[in-house]
């Protein structure tokens, strides 16, 4: 095995299960995402990343008022303390950044994602098989 690549014993331990219990909402998902990729931000910013990847548009197509405002309202009573809570993020006023199981969380993250992407790929294959062998009789 690489150094780089954990062994079973390591990929997981018992604090995980916080980590995957947070990362059940999609909303905490998209915060993970747009901390990869920027590191830290402000939360005015955070709630418009989130919710264009929400709505899978960018926010000049959205209801600003509407949508952002629930986004907005759902991670400040809910999805940031539960992040911070399990040490995914740290916040210091209207900065959100990571925190120091972040690397971790998004790992698991990344493989799910991989795992998930994998079945759909083979649920394509086995129903391509299907119609293939349909097709022949």
């Amino acid at each position: 095995m690489s150094p780089t690549t954990p062994s079973p014993a390591q990929a997981f331990d018992e604090t995980d299960g916080e980590i995957f219990t947070a990362l059940k909402n999609a909303r905490r998902r998209y915060v993970l995402d747009v901390l990869a990729d920027h590191g830290q931000i402000d939360k005015g910013e955070l709630v418009t990343r989130v919710t264009e990847l929400e709505h899978g548009a960018l926010i000049d197509g959205l209801d600003r008022s509407t949508d952002q405002h629930n986004v907005y309202v759902a991670l400040q009573q809910t999805h940031l303390d539960v992040l911070e809570d399990t040490n995914v993020i740290r916040r210091e006023g209207n900065t959100i950044m990571k925190g120091e199981r972040f690397e971790r969380a998004y790992r698991h993250y990344q493989t799910a994602l991989k795992v998930r992407q994998n079945d759909e790929k083979e649920s394509l294959l086995a129903r391509l098989k299907r119609v293939v062998q349909i097709l022949r009789e």
